[in-house]
């Protein structure tokens, strides 16, 4: 009885402490300023880019998480709450959902250099570099914009058909960036979207701008490690007796 404890309570630790399926890393993405464009965390706009800080072409990050996988595909979801429904809020929790899956890794900067397949166990050294833009960067990726169910008005933003959408004249030729910032002395996350479909419509091109930080435990998980831990201990002390 007192082994099949000691194996529940390490369990439980361990589900504590698990990440995803297949995940190697979690961070928790936040906007990084206040002027639209992306620095919120998501624009949307049309091709000529217009309108960058309109209130109803911005989102702001709530709860966004981003996470990288062993194959070195990355998974980014959470929620996000529209500029321009800030005149509901008081009869409606308006937030918006947003999902956008990378492929095709590939390395940046010369602390990467070295690197000879998908992951490669580069997460330590992108964490430890301080070298300006080294860091992974992403060739495609899909994004998923999900509007609230009780949405109390109409809109044209499309929730499906957005793609990575790069730009090497203006130094991106992938679609998506998590690189360390020197001036911002950070790690940060950039992506580009397009949507082929809509044209020059007023939501056909986007753009993300975020800083990442190492994603936080849920108040639960930490509840069950420290459970985890107090379980461990109390079954080695009856293993142990004082004598």
């Amino acid at each position: 009885m007192r082994r099949l404890a000691f194996v529940s309570s390490a369990v439980a630790l361990l589900a504590a402490l698990a990440l995803p399926a297949g995940a190697i890393s979690s961070f928790r993405l936040t906007g990084q300023g206040d002027t639209g464009y992306g620095d919120l965390g998501l624009y949307l706009g049309d091709s000529g880019w217009n309108g960058k800080d309109h209130h109803w072409r911005n989102w702001s990050f709530v709860d966004v998480t981003l996470k990288v996988f062993e194959n070195g595909d990355a998974l980014i979801e959470g929620s996000m709450a529209r500029v321009g429904d800030e005149q509901y809020y008081t009869s409606h929790d308006l937030l918006w959902g947003i999902e956008i899956e990378l492929h095709d890794l590939e390395f940046a900067g010369a602390d990467f250099a070295a690197a000879t397949s998908a992951y490669d166990g580069m997460f330590d050294d992108l964490l430890a570099t301080t070298e300006d833009g080294a860091g992974f960067e992403w060739d495609s990726l899909e994004m998923r914009v999900l509007q609230p169910d009780d949405l109390p008005y109409s809109t044209s933003v499309p929730e499906e058909g957005w793609v990575g959408y790069a730009m090497p004249s203006l130094g991106h030729p992938n679609v998506a960036e998590l690189h360390y910032n020197a001036e911002r002395g950070g790690l940060e996350f950039g992506a580009w979207y397009q949507n082929p479909e809509e044209g020059n419509h007023w939501y056909s091109v986007g753009d993300t701008k975020a800083d990442v930080t190492p994603a936080v435990p849920e108040p639960s998980a930490v509840a069950l490690f420290g459970l985890g831990w107090l379980a461990v201990l109390r079954g080695s002390r009856r293993r142990n007796p004082k004598r």
